[in-house]
């Protein structure tokens, strides 16, 4: 595999910062995937839109007057120019600043005489452009789970089903705690670090959070009384590894006093008034079912690059080997109490976000570990992803998607970067499908 050793616990410095790796991405991974856009609720009406990016591609995601939703490249056909300009928003039709050509919600050119039109088709064109061939680039396929949209510029990719598969498992846990919505507005923001140490420490990285959010984990303490962790201490928990990459942590005592069957009970104590709120509706309990209702805290990336922890929903995209673009989607629960509503509105981005007590602890550590990626002296010395190896026995049965009965470990970054080697050395979705690695055995 490229630059990845999964047996060893070994990765190559030079994926984080080597350009033709990076072109490599784009192609394969960003090229490919199924990439989240953004969520239903936040296109509820006709002519609504926001823009996004899939990669480093502007992309415009909208619903039609059919109510069909749709995602179009953010690209003027005429000199390229972005069509819209906005995060948000509502229109019926995009016209691009420069020239003024104009698309409707379909991303087909409008008719002449129809709203703005093309200015100058009979005098400068003499009628004879061929509108209907002149139309923004749609995204081959468009799709929606529980809500989400994706998007995927492969017309060959699986269906997103198939794509998401086992993981959908962890998806649901976490949408079928509520009447989920869209908080308004766009969170975004961008920081000097490879996209990858981002989505490794979405996956799976537990043991950093007792170290390097220590002081903030303090402050929640006192006004929150929240649990501060003890360094070096294993929590209670387990991990889930699915094909292509997915995987998650889920802190819970399950496992650990199953044997117990008093320990598995209902209602469960509530950790917080606002956000878990949901563990006081027995209708959501019984839809979640005794393991999932039990799930205390959660971190899942989808692959390559969609974070879902708490209640937001955060899209890590690259805009080269060294920066990237963040964009958040906090949800809020309209089944809940409106003055609960308003509290999670409040506190969507008080953990993460531009100004969230942990998001400024991990940028700054994920710039410099990409800065680390760098040094020259340095690019033979791998980085160790050793923690828990040889122990992970993946376990598969009927109450999860495979899983390791352990909460702090590196296996799901290692699942991550396994699947990204595997992606950049397929030809085609055909050879990724049949070739890629699937969780058994012990890692």
């Amino acid at each position: 595999m490229i630059d990845v050793d999964v047996e060893r616990g070994l990765i190559a410095r030079r994926i984080f910062s080597d350009p033709e790796i990076y072109a490599t991405e784009l192609d394969r991974i960003f090229g490919r995937s199924w990439l989240f856009l953004a969520h239903e609720t936040q296109i509820p009406a006709a002519g609504d839109y926001v823009t996004c990016r899939m990669g480093e591609t502007p992309v415009i995601v909208t619903r039609d007057a059919s109510d069909r939703i749709r995602a179009l490249i953010n690209s003027c056909r005429h000199r390229g120019n972005a069509v819209t300009r906005n995060d948000a928003g509502n229109a019926r039709t995009f016209t691009c600043p420069y020239h003024g050509w104009c698309y409707d919600l379909q991303g087909k050119r409008v008719e002449s005489g129809a709203l703005v039109g093309l200015p100058g088709l009979k005098s400068y064109y003499d009628d004879t452009l061929a509108l209907e061939s002149w139309g923004l680039v749609p995204v081959a396929q468009v799709a929606t789970y529980h809500g989400l949209i994706f998007g995927t510029f492969d017309p060959k990719a699986p269906p997103l089903e198939e794509f998401l598969g086992d993981f959908r498992w962890f998806i649901d846990m976490v949408l079928d705690r509520g009447d989920f919505a869209a908080v308004p507005g766009v969170a975004r923001w961008r920081m000097k670090c490879n996209w990858k140490f981002a989505a490794d420490n979405a996956i799976g990285d537990n043991s950093h959070a007792q170290v390097a959010h220590r002081s903030a984990f303090i402050a929640m303490e006192r006004k929150l009384g929240a649990h501060r962790a003890t360094v070096g201490v294993q929590e209670p928990g387990f991990t889930i590894l699915t094909d292509y990459g997915h995987g998650a942590n889920c802190k819970s005592a399950y496992f650990a006093e199953r044997a117990d069957p008093t320990a598995v009970r209902k209602p469960f104590t509530r950790i917080d008034p606002v956000f878990e709120k949901w563990r006081e509706n027995d209708a959501v309990l019984d839809v979640l079912g005794p393991l999932r209702s039990q799930i205390v805290r959660y971190n899942g990336n989808v692959f390559p690059n969609l974070f879902m922890i708490d209640q937001l929903l955060m899209m890590r995209n690259p805009l080269g080997p060294g920066e990237t673009e963040i964009r958040a989607v906090a949800l809020y629960d309209r089944s809940a109490a409106p003055e609960i509503q308003t509290l999670q509105k409040r506190r969507a981005f008080q953990k993460f976000g531009p100004s969230g007590l942990l998001e400024q602890e991990d940028g700054e550590n994920w710039d410099q570990a990409t800065a680390g990626s760098r040094i020259r002296e340095l690019q033979d010395a791998a980085l160790n992803y050793e923690m828990g190896i040889g122990t992970g026995r993946i376990i598969r049965d009927e109450l999860t998607p495979p899983r390791i009965e352990t909460m702090i470990n590196e296996h799901a970054q290692l699942w991550f970067y396994q699947a990204w080697a595997e992606a950049l050395e397929a030809a085609d979705w055909s050879t990724l499908r049949e070739r890629h690695a699937q969780p058994a055995g012990t890692m």
